[in-house]
């Protein structure tokens, strides 16, 4: 083996094992669903970092965080944006949502949030939990096993995209309470 494809080699090597860590810096910056704080930009730069990996790579990096039981709620976020249904993926079981504005789960086919022009805007405001939520790797599994890796690709999106995203966001649906749905999803493309 000549001395350049030890390079080439010793260069992937460092490359792919870091590609675990950049992923746990960019999940450790997305915020819960509970902490009033979502905002749109780390779950883009998130997915974005796992769609640039081979398939099999990037579920390898969420089933390795998800066996850690941290990030449980980032983690079923990035889930739902990564995975479309074959025929229909249920929503994860975290409990009984509270949705944005005076909507309801009939409106919401990926609750916990809504994908509109590739942005991932939250649509619930909580759960209420008699019991124990769903575990991220659960929910990574049933949608490993009914669902399949979505072609549509995230990025960083510009100013007037997440802008444009918004308008198309409003525009969905007649809002109950348009006001509240203008100030959460405002902030959360902050």
């Amino acid at each position: 083996m000549g001395l350049l494809a030890i390079c080439v080699l010793a260069t992937q090597g460092r490359a792919s094992a870091a590609q675990p860590k950049k992923f746990d810096a960019l999940l450790a910056a997305c915020p819960d669903i509970d902490s009033g704080q979502y905002a749109v930009k780390p779950y883009l730069a998130a997915a974005a970092h796992l769609q640039s990996l081979p398939p099999k790579t990037a579920l390898a990096m969420l089933r390795k965080q998800a066996a850690t039981g941290k990030h449980e709620q980032q983690l079923i976020i990035l889930t739902r944006m990564l995975f479309q249904a074959k025929t229909a993926l249920r929503r994860p079981m975290l409990g009984a949502p509270s949705f944005v504005a005076g909507t309801d789960e009939k409106a919401w086919p990926d609750e916990p949030i809504a994908i509109v022009a590739s942005v991932p805007f939250l649509v619930v405001t909580g759960y209420a939990l008699g019991g124990e939520a769903e575990t991220a790797s659960a929910y990574l599994e049933f949608s490993v096993a009914n669902g399949t890796w979505r072609s549509q690709r995230y990025k960083i999106s510009s100013a007037t995209q997440l802008s444009d995203a918004l308008t198309a966001m409003l525009a969905s649906q007649a809002w109950p309470q348009p006001d509240a749905a203008r100030a959460v999803f405002t902030a959360q493309i902050q």
